[in-house]
């Protein structure tokens, strides 16, 4: 199963777990799973490569929608988009074993131990399916999930007291999602709380403020915008951020939301950063940049940083 769909199934269990309805869904994926055995044409077109995604997926949810939960529907559909078509049925039953074990109990259990590209891959999967479960409602809540998760990765970044202990991978787990949980209540709201509690339980825990600034991205993107996470020698108003999003939307060629976090040491100015694009305009790096041209020989006396 590819860590993609290990991440959604992680988000879609969950809310099945939430409801009541887990038991049922791995029964309904047993069945599912049963079926294609039992029907060598679906088998056929379910599992052959030449037959378009979208058609594969229609097949499927025009099979399953009316006969079994919206949480089964969901995780078959995704995973007939996101693995080989070939791999359909096997992927299938790993769905129905994993529900089996985890039914009965009363959290999701720890996510498998996986390098950094494999746990990017699980949250974009679980972020996917969050974010599904809010689309009804608009942009609002993802425009409100960036904030928070933003602000929270300041938190953490500026306080090493807090800092040491929530990206501590000797601290267990549950102390940590225990801490987060305790932070976050009654501040952000529950689509937030999700992904942050599931960037502790899966993530590399000295990555959990990269991790958040990523979901950052993450949730823009689902707005089709990209993030520049600036920082400023002063805070700026509604006017300037509106001036500089503009101006930083030219340069990167897509709208762009400017995240500000104030940093007096930049003495003024400020550096933004746009994906791989870096746009320095701070005091402090004109400064640090003269040291450099005063350290080189000097063309006029051919000493390191003396005048005669």
């Amino acid at each position: 199963m590819r860590n993609l769909v290990w991440g959604y199934g992680s988000a879609v269990l969950e809310t099945a777990r939430d409801r009541g309805l887990l038991e049922q869904v791995g029964t309904e994926l047993t069945g599912f799973a049963a079926a294609l055995e039992r029907a060598p044409d679906l088998l056929r077109v379910l599992t052959d490569p030449g037959v378009p995604v979208h058609t594969r997926r229609a097949v499927v949810e025009d099979l399953l929608l009316p006969r079994v939960s919206g949480e089964t529907v969901r995780l078959v559909s995704y995973a007939t988009a996101a693995e080989r078509a070939t791999d359909l049925p096997s992927v299938v039953d790993e769905l129905a074993h994993r529900v089996e074990t985890e039914t009965g109990q009363a959290e999701a259990p720890t996510e498998p131990a996986a390098g950094r590209s494999a746990i990017r891959e699980r949250l974009h999967g679980y972020a996917t399916a969050v974010f599904e479960e809010v689309e009804d409602e608009g942009e609002a809540p993802l425009e409100e999930c960036e904030d928070e998760l933003f602000r929270l990765a300041r938190v953490i970044e500026g306080s090493d007291e807090l800092g040491s202990v929530v990206t501590d991978p000797e601290v267990p787990v549950a102390t940590r999602l225990a801490i987060v949980d305790d932070l976050l209540a009654g501040r952000v709201q529950p689509l937030t709380q999700r992904l942050v509690r599931y960037a502790v339980r899966t993530g590399r825990g000295r990555d959990l403020v990269p991790t958040l600034d990523w979901l950052v991205d993450r949730a823009a993107a689902e707005r089709n915008l990209k993030v520049a996470d600036v920082r400023a020698a002063v805070d700026l108003d509604e006017d300037q951020r509106s001036r500089l999003a503009e101006a930083l939307s030219r340069v990167a060629g897509r709208s762009v939301e400017v995240r500000v976090t104030p940093d007096p040491s930049l003495i003024a100015g400020m550096v933004a950063v746009v994906g791989d694009l870096l746009v320095d305009g701070s005091v402090s790096h004109r400064l640090e940049q003269l040291k450099i041209d005063l350290s080189k020989p000097d063309t006029m006396t051919g000493h390191t940083g003396e005048r005669r």
